[in-house]
């Protein structure tokens, strides 16, 4: 087992109207992972902004790790939302990169935050494009419960921070992009004949419909 590397992936942005979803890897050593707990690594949900950036910096310089992250545009997402192909969906797209993020990062054993309700489905979603042999274990909250996986949420959520940040730069604050942010609504309804920002926008989202004043298409 002393050899062995654990990888953990986890998602952030997944329910946002504006921004890429974040799709992020991080390996470890085996006999590292107690240091995760050393560190105070936790879900991402748990920490403080600050508190992220500051274990982000610390895992990316962590003995032995590896990141591989994964920048899903709003037009990727999308062109699979709107590709009318048979199961290919939001849950079929985060399945393969997670999927790309295994082939790609050293690691024999895999825990993955399960996208879908069904978490043997999602195994099942991300194997059939993964190339080699891993152990896999497919988990609702695994960001919660599995400390390398709260590693790759910390990460995830600190490289979306940033991409909004960015957004925010030029488009003014429209706030976190998600549909349970005041702000965020109230900056999509005022949008009117704004084409420049549509690349920033997720325009599939259904619900963007139900809002006033709101005509993308």
């Amino acid at each position: 087992m002393q050899d062995e590397r654990v990888i953990g992936i986890d998602e952030a942005g997944r329910g946002s109207f504006i921004g890429p979803l974040v799709i992020a890897g991080f390996s470890i050593p085996y006999v590292f992972i107690s240091r995760l707990k050393e560190l105070g690594v936790k879900d991402s949900k748990k920490l403080t902004p600050a508190k992220r950036t500051e274990l982000y910096v610390k895992l990316k310089k962590l003995e032995c790790s590896s990141v591989l992250i994964y920048k899903l545009s709003p037009q990727l997402i999308d062109s699979y939302v709107w590709s009318n192909v048979k199961n290919v969906n939001l849950n079929y797209l985060e399945a393969l990169y997670m999927a790309k993020i295994i082939n790609r990062l050293p690691g024999n054993y895999t825990v993955v935050d399960a996208a879908d309700v069904s978490e043997s489905l999602f195994l099942k979603s991300v194997l059939k494009n993964v190339k080699r042999n891993v152990i896999l274990i497919s988990s609702h909250h695994a960001d919660d419960l599995y400390s390398v996986v709260s590693a790759a949420s910390i990460v995830a959520k600190v490289v979306r921070d940033k991409e909004i940040e960015k957004l925010h730069k030029v488009y003014g604050n429209f706030g976190s992009g998600y549909p349970s942010d005041p702000k965020t609504l109230q900056f999509l309804k005022s949008l009117k004949d704004k084409p420049e920002i549509f690349h920033a926008i997720r325009l599939s989202w259904k619900t963007l419909n139900k809002l006033n004043n709101i005509r993308f298409l």
